[in-house]
């Protein structure tokens, strides 16, 4: 077995990085935001028909909080997530002890990179499953605000 290859490298990583804070909030971060906007859509509700003619207003508002708020989240998070995946070895000066090993210094960033993109792919997954499941559960809901015509 050789132990300088890629394939052993990256279940180390993940392994590594499993109880990880940064993890933690890279992934419920999307579930804290799309409950956010359905409990306040679903509180607001009656002034949010009151104000809104036809479903495509709300449909465009509902989108654009979503993403803007995506958008200003995810690179602080995902900056968060990669201080607190590459800060694991040097609390106790064990990058040193990483560098000695049998393994390539590419093949071990090559690792950290791809569990960082792993997990960042896993959060944007959910985020839009959150995101659709939100919109399908609205329009269930308060059918006045014609959401089901929109094709996703």
């Amino acid at each position: 077995m050789k132990t300088n290859s890629l394939c052993n490298t990256f279940p180390a990583e993940l392994f590594k990085t499993k109880r990880n804070v940064g993890l933690i909030i890279l992934l419920c971060m999307p579930i804290a935001v799309s409950s956010y906007f359905f409990i306040s859509t679903w509180v607001n509700f009656a002034k949010i028909s009151d104000s809104l003619t036809i479903g495509t207003y709300f449909w465009e508002t509902y989108t654009r909080n979503h993403f803007y708020l995506y958008s200003f989240l995810y690179p602080l998070i995902i900056s968060f997530a990669v201080f607190s995946f590459n800060n694991i070895e040097y609390p106790n000066d064990c990058t040193r002890l990483v560098l000695t090993l049998p393994v390539k210094k590419s093949k071990m960033y090559l690792s950290k990179v791809l569990v960082l993109l792993l997990y960042v792919t896993c959060s944007i997954v959910l985020a839009y499953t959150l995101f659709v499941l939100s919109i399908n559960v609205l329009s269930l809901l308060f059918p006045e605000l014609c959401l089901q015509s929109f094709e996703f």
